[in-house]
């Protein structure tokens, strides 16, 4: 298997999962209309991840997703570090040369 492949594989994986949970705290959010906003960003952001044509758009939205979701943690008092990892995960894609 090559590198190309595992990439793709990685980012697939990667926006689907973030797709799902961005959906489901959408859907499932009683927590008032910011939540719902950085969550559906989340899911639109991971869908235009799928694609090597929207990835850098698809990137930036769930840069600044991500981000928005930490900075609303940390005004809570609570630091989730999944999630400037997931950060770091979408800069490495990022990064992956494309055609």
């Amino acid at each position: 298997m090559n590198a190309e492949k595992v990439r793709t594989a990685v980012r697939w994986i990667f926006a689907l999962w973030l797709l799902e949970q961005g959906l489901l705290t959408a859907f499932h959010a009683h927590e008032g209309p910011v939540v719902t906003l950085i969550a559906v960003t989340e899911s639109v952001a991971a869908a235009l991840l799928l694609w090597p044509r929207t990835l850098i758009a698809g990137a930036v939205g769930l840069l600044i997703a991500l981000a928005a979701a930490l900075l609303l943690h940390l005004s809570r008092g609570q630091f989730i570090g999944t999630l400037p990892a997931y950060m770091l995960v979408v800069i490495l894609l990022l990064a992956e040369p494309r055609p």
